[in-house]
């Protein structure tokens, strides 16, 4: 599955344009706090970047498997058949995510998903004769 990456870029670019004006405004009284302020930015933008390479998306056996992170990493599989609907979040006609919501909650997938191809749940049409 293909990792979509516009959230991410959505994300990191407010991360540090916040920072940014937080280093701009605190520089202008203090040149301390404004340089904390940087670093501080920095050091989460990093995180959040190492966060998001490392997640991972795979489709084996009927399954959606999420795989993340590099010093704690997790794993959550997400069975297809269980999935009651799936939306994808668009902004200017680029698809952001995918939102899978199932019995025990919902998803969001940082990945294009076709489920036509991978599941007859989806590709069936409702008959009410």
């Amino acid at each position: 599955m293909k990792k979509l990456w516009g959230v991410f870029w959505i994300t990191e670019a407010l991360i540090l344009t916040g920072i940014l004006a937080a280093a701009i405004t605190l520089s202008l009284a203090n040149w301390l706090l404004g340089a904390a302020a940087g670093v501080s930015g920095a050091l989460a933008a990093a995180a959040y970047w190492l966060h998001f390479r490392s997640l991972g998306y795979e489709l084996s056996d009927g399954r959606i498997i999420v795989q993340k992170g590099f010093i704690v990493s997790s794993r959550r599989e997400i069975p297809v058949d269980s999935v009651l609907m799936s939306q994808e979040v668009t902004l200017f006609g680029r698809t952001l995510y995918t939102a899978l919501t199932t019995a025990g909650g919902t998803a969001v997938l940082c990945c294009r998903v076709e489920f036509g191809k991978i599941s007859n749940k989806f590709a069936r049409k409702c008959d009410f004769t």
